[in-house]
């Protein structure tokens, strides 16, 4: 009797550990609509943000993300990113864990870009909880904001008021 118990208590233990949750970031295959491959123009995310004005106001958190792709696509693929535990975890004194935060979101997106942290990451403020980086994919932008660690995602570089006076 105790030879089947130690049987099955080894045997539990083999499938209980190889059932376990790898800690490693995977990473999702993300579906982009066959429409949205291609990023909108310029004149195309201004006309986005006009009807989104004249709708009552536009926020980069309310558009969708292709047209936030598109914007930063049109300025340089350069994208400004808050992160936090919180909407009120913006400053680095004050959040105890920035650096790792930091850290797992170039993890992420390195892994979705197929680059390394020398062509990622621009710039870190050393005072607050932001980071201009490099993202030339779609899925990169999608993947970034279903991360619970996202305060704000902006193309940085998008210059709406050069495009509209062309």
């Amino acid at each position: 009797m105790s030879s089947k118990l130690l049987k099955l208590s080894i045997l539990f233990v083999l499938i209980f550990v190889s059932c376990s949750k790898d800690d490693t970031i995977q990473q999702d295959t993300i579906a982009i609509p066959v429409a949205q491959k291609e990023p909108l123009t310029a004149k195309q995310v201004n006309a986005q943000i006009d009807e989104a004005l004249s709708r009552g106001g536009f926020n980069w958190k309310n558009a969708s993300n292709h047209l936030l792709w598109s914007a930063s696509v049109n300025g340089q693929n350069l994208i400004t990113i808050g992160f936090g535990n919180s909407k009120n975890d913006f400053e680095r004194a004050k959040s105890a864990n920035n650096a790792q935060i930091q850290q797992s979101l170039l993890t992420l997106i390195m892994q979705y870009e197929d680059s390394t942290l020398e062509k990622t990451l621009v710039s870190a403020d050393p005072y607050l909880n932001l980071i201009d980086v490099v993202i030339t994919r779609q899925e990169t932008l999608i993947a970034l904001r279903k991360s619970n660690l996202i305060r704000y995602i902006e193309p940085a570089d998008y210059r709406y008021f050069a495009v509209q006076n062309s």
